[in-house]
């Protein structure tokens, strides 16, 4: 009986490393895009380009520069 209980004891159940996975996952989903720059910072920098073009689109009709056409695109 004494080798059986010894034999059960050693490592993780299956249930156990499938838990920590899980756990393991959630967390890299949450801190990963953050350390990638796919987080808000990148979300902030596109916003003040968008911001700093028409500002600028506004300046130059202002100026009488003509029609002015802004374009915003995304990328990938």
């Amino acid at each position: 009986m004494d080798k059986d209980r010894q034999m059960s004891e050693r490592g993780f159940t299956l249930i156990e490393v499938i838990a920590v996975l899980i756990i393991a996952g959630i967390l890299a989903v949450l801190i990963l895009p953050r350390f990638m720059g796919i987080g808000g910072y990148s979300a902030n920098a596109a916003q003040g380009d968008v911001i700093a073009a028409a500002q600028y689109a506004r300046q130059s009709a202002l100026l009488g520069s003509g029609n002015i056409i802004l374009s915003v695109q995304g990328s990938s």
